[in-house]
């Protein structure tokens, strides 16, 4: 697929150092940034493929995040500490892609970029029907099935489901599901997983094994669209 264009955020010299070789040596090209501005300088002018961002980055993460969200839908993958969760979830509303818990594998990192990257162009040619785990899930006839046997849900239930299969393979929050189904005044939690529970049982082979939707504990949900298999590019 030719090289790819990654701008890496993160301050911290040595971490920087180690993801900056790992990039180049699997065939990115990487320019780094260190500050909240000279990262929107650089998504601007020189149009990365994918973001790595350290979601502390001088306290300006979250503005990065929410600003470049604003005018693109570049991938972003934001890195952070264990025990930063609650900045993870804010980094994922305001439009993060998918985040990282450092200290971790950089191997891992490298499977998250390419299945962001696999999403970003299956987005780009995606049909509107989706066929997964023995679903067939039609967006514009708003028309679930199985077997060819319709699927009856709820006007909620599927504008639920509707989110997450636009965003295969990313975590959305619980708040960004409130707020998109029910409004941004939308708030707690009980009905949503109500409403996930409902769609687990009509959709999910085996609703204990979550293959289709999965729970992220503490931060939402995900559309998973290879449950079993995820895989560098050979």
């Amino acid at each position: 697929m030719g090289s790819l264009r990654l701008l890496l955020v993160v301050p911290d010299r040595i971490l920087r150092r180690a993801v900056h070789l790992m990039l180049v040596e699997d065939d990115y090209v990487v320019h780094t940034a260190k500050t909240g501005q000279e990262t929107m300088q650089l998504a601007a002018s020189w149009e990365p493929d994918v973001i790595v961002l350290d979601v502390a980055v001088r306290h300006q993460g979250l503005d990065v995040c929410q600003q470049i969200r604003a005018w693109s839908d570049l991938p972003i993958l934001v890195l952070a500490e264990h025990g930063q969760e609650e900045l993870i979830v804010r980094a994922l509303d305001v439009g993060a892609d998918d985040y990282l818990m450092r200290p971790a594998e950089l191997g891992q990192l490298l499977v998250r970029l390419w299945v962001m990257l696999q999403r970003r162009r299956d987005l780009m040619t995606k049909s509107r029907v989706v066929h997964v785990a023995g679903l067939t899930i039609d967006l514009v006839g708003r028309r679930v099935q199985r077997s060819g046997q319709l699927i009856h849900l709820t006007p909620k239930e599927y504008q639920i489901l509707s989110m997450l299969v636009n965003n295969p393979d990313r975590i959305l929050t619980q708040a960004q599901l409130l707020a998109g189904v029910w409004g941004s005044e939308a708030q707690g939690t009980p009905i949503l997983r109500v409403m996930i529970g409902n769609l687990r049982r009509k959709l999910e082979p085996d609703p204990a094994r979550q293959t289709i939707i999965e729970t992220v504990v503490g931060i939402g949900y995900r559309f998973r669209v290879q449950p079993d298999l995820v895989a560098l590019p050979g």
